[in-house]
């Protein structure tokens, strides 16, 4: 399976608890949100996931290709005021290698499993070339999709591995017998692309 070639590719996520009576409107606010980005030639994709490990949590990913975006996570919680029961958390990443399918290629049921490390000081190489050989055996196992190495554009150690699965299952079976650091998985509930001739705000998934 061959890397992909892409510019700049910068991925904001923004992760949030909010009451499950409100999941709905949620879902509402992410279409306004999609709504605005239309259009512009900087837009790659916005997905809306369930926190998979904790109910009530869930992350919203910009993917862009220019950082001007990155605030509308935040501007995406406005309406909800003190139904976000939990501080708002953003952190970004630059991809750095992607190889099989994107956001852009997922269907519903999808799941995504996440990881994020931080290098020893002047080795972010070295972790990087980790994950790379990690992801790269997870290809032969029934339900991969694709995945994604990103770095952080504020502190090059930290570094982000997202790995995308056709479904919960097909996740669970990935799953070694330990891990040795922390892996978390998300379900998808939203996915919005900039796809000529669709109403904007429509979501793909």
């Amino acid at each position: 399976m061959a890397d992909h070639a892409f510019d700049s590719c910068i991925l904001r996520f923004g992760q949030f608890d909010i009451e499950p009576a409100f999941a709905d409107e949620a879902l509402r606010a992410s279409t306004e949100i999609a709504a605005m980005l239309q259009g512009d030639p900087t837009f790659c994709s916005l997905s809306l996931w369930f926190d998979l490990n904790q109910e009530g949590r869930l992350t919203m990913v910009v993917e862009a290709t220019d950082d001007k975006w990155l605030p509308l996570i935040e501007e995406f919680l406005e309406p909800f005021g003190g139904e976000v029961t939990t501080p708002l958390s953003t952190w970004s990443m630059h991809s750095v290698n992607r190889r099989g399918a994107t956001f852009a290629k997922l269907a519903a049921d999808a799941v995504m499993s996440t990881s994020f490390r931080t290098a020893e000081p002047g080795h972010a190489r070295d972790l990087i070339s980790e994950y790379r050989l990690i992801f790269e055996s997870l290809e032969v196992l029934p339900g991969f999709l694709g995945s994604q190495i990103g770095q952080n554009p504020d502190l090059e150690e930290e570094i982000g591995g997202l790995v995308f699965w056709t479904d919960r299952e097909a996740f669970r079976k990935s799953l070694p017998n330990q891990t040795m650091y922390e892996v978390r998985v998300y379900e998808l509930a939203r996915l919005y692309l900039p796809v000529a001739g669709n109403t904007p705000g429509t979501p793909a998934v």
